[in-house]
């Protein structure tokens, strides 16, 4: 079951904090940017994060945290222990909003491809769930062949 009070933000200050950085932050806006993302569950990886943005200076930007939970645990197999959000579901806001760059005045060739690459990533993990749902442990934490252990 998921630990805590519900809100990332103040789960994360109360456990051992992992500061997240996959990448070289070099624009003015990723620099005052900070994600926060608590110890990793039974399942092996973090289900809360918390995105801190702190502008810089007295910009006149108040700074704000976003939280992201996420599932922990099956979700029982008829969504009886859903408690977060999927990544898929992260992915599908990303590929709306750039979509939606490409639509107006933002399109570029380099957006062009971080679209593909996140559709790419949907349908790998779409694939995944359709693989469950086949073998019927989709929300269950059975393994079928071919898997290491992943819950679905």
């Amino acid at each position: 079951m998921m630990k805590g009070s519900g809100n990332c933000t103040t789960d994360i200050r109360e456990s051992d904090v992992q500061i997240v950085q996959e990448a070289e932050r070099l624009s003015v806006l990723n620099r005052s940017i900070t994600i926060l993302a608590e110890e990793p569950t039974d399942e092996g990886a973090p289900a809360c994060y918390a995105i801190q943005v702190r502008p810089p200076g007295d910009m006149g930007s108040d700074p704000f945290v976003v939280d992201l939970r996420f599932q922990q645990g099956a979700v029982g197999r008829n969504g009886e222990h859903i408690n977060g959000i999927s990544d898929e579901a992260v992915i599908e806001v990303l590929i709306h909003r750039l979509s939606a760059f490409q639509a107006g005045n933002w399109a570029s060739d380099i957006n062009a491809r971080a679209l593909a690459c996140l559709k790419d990533a949907l349908a790998a993990l779409l694939e995944r769930g359709a693989v469950r749902r086949a073998a019927g442990v989709e929300g269950t934490t059975e393994t079928i062949t071919g898997e290491r252990g992943h819950t679905g």
